[in-house]
């Protein structure tokens, strides 16, 4: 960003003029790294105003009053405190308080006038937001074909199936099997995840509302094959003599050894497959695309449509993280649905903007809600374990 651009949305909130656009693109700013050092350049800047002179203060009384203040936006929510985080942190603020009542202006020209409305806004947040929704964590069921079904525990962060035996990777044996191969399901619920590393060594992270049936060996057989519904990030051990072939919807994948992403669920427009290293082969009933790395294909059913992919957003659930860009209100709450095991309500029209923004997938459901209502287009209120959405 230009110094001139900030310069001028620093001076915009200063005098409380900012649009609904101009107070997320500030957001942005705030909570950029970058531009932290050009920020307190800004701040210091406003330590020497002269018509702030008029102002000066006993040191006493000053530190009184500054402490007053810094307690007064704690009621604010987390876009408006952001700059007073920075203030605070500012070199020198303390000293330039004690003999310039910096906080005089402060709070006669920004923080007074919006003192009630600070306080109806933190109420209505706090009531909207008061039962808060816990993230998901760990947690899955295997389903042999038998039908024995054997949960996996959350406090373990994946498993290991061999021909013999289902084993945690802490060497923990959950079950010996002595029947052979066997076919099986790993399936994890909403607000679940795991990890399963395959007979083969491959590793699979499946993620929310997912499953792979795959066999307990993979021994005479001419090919890996298994089955994918939902999303799962793979990490193909290398067998040239056996190929590893992923089915999933329409669409066949076929590779030697490499690392993808692939997004399948049933009530997406299509499935994804985006590839980070090696090569893939997706094929489905009237087309095939051989992938590069950092390329992604689209299948919508009919089509099949490859380009060039962001990947750090096709594996942000695999790092534990919502990292979304240009996203549907739709898209976005159905990331939501899944990871928290909640119900989302349209009341009356959607909106159409597009959404973006980075949120830790640790965070409580409302920390994600509140970024996306931060840009002014979309507000959010929980009740029991359903999510209601109005424009």
């Amino acid at each position: 960003m230009e110094d001139q651009r900030l310069k001028y949305l620093f001076n915009r909130y200063l005098g409380s003029q900012l649009s609904e656009r101009e107070q997320a693109e500030w957001l942005e700013v705030l909570t950029d790294p970058k531009h932290k050092n050009a920020i307190d350049e800004l701040v210091d800047g406003v330590f020497e105003r002269e018509d702030l002179l008029k102002f000066q203060l006993e040191k006493a009384i000053a530190n009184e009053l500054l402490q007053a203040i810094l307690n007064e936006v704690q009621t604010a929510q987390p876009e408006n405190l952001m700059i007073w985080k920075r203030f605070r942190s500012a070199a020198g603020i303390a000293a330039a308080v004690a003999t310039i009542v910096l906080g005089v202006w402060f709070f006669t020209h920004l923080v007074q006038p919006h003192r009630n409305d600070l306080s109806s806004r933190a109420s209505r947040d706090h009531l909207r937001y008061a039962n808060d929704i816990a993230p998901g964590k760990n947690g899955a069921t295997i389903t042999l074909s038998t039908g024995q079904v054997i949960p996996l525990s959350s406090n373990k962060t994946g498993i290991i199936i061999s021909p013999t035996s289902l084993t945690y990777d802490d060497n923990t044996q959950v079950i010996q099997n002595g029947q052979g191969t066997l076919m099986m399901t790993a399936s994890t619920a909403r607000g679940q995840t795991y990890t399963i590393t395959l007979p083969d060594g491959s590793k699979v992270w499946l993620n929310a509302a997912s499953s792979l049936r795959f066999p307990t060996g993979f021994a005479n057989k001419s090919s890996r094959e298994v089955e994918l519904k939902g999303e799962g990030y793979f990490e193909i051990a290398k067998d040239k003599a056996h190929p590893f072939v992923l089915k999933t919807g329409g669409q066949q994948l076929r590779v030697l050894g490499t690392h993808f992403n692939v997004n399948a669920y049933m009530d997406e427009a299509n499935i994804k497959t985006t590839l980070l290293e090696g090569s893939v082969a997706v094929s489905s009933t009237r087309q095939q695309v051989v992938l590069k790395p950092g390329e992604q294909v689209l299948n919508n059913g009919t089509s099949l449509k490859a380009g060039k992919a962001d990947t750090d957003l096709a594996i942000a659930w695999k790092n534990n993280e919502f990292n979304f860009e240009s996203e549907s209100i739709e898209t976005l709450m159905k990331m939501v649905e899944r990871w928290y095991d909640v119900q989302v309500v349209y009341a009356g029209e959607k909106t159409t903007e597009k959404f973006s923004g980075r949120v830790s997938r640790f965070q409580n459901v409302s920390e994600l809600l509140r970024v996306v209502e931060s840009t002014g287009y979309v507000h959010f209120d929980i009740q029991g374990r359903t999510i209601y959405v109005t424009k």
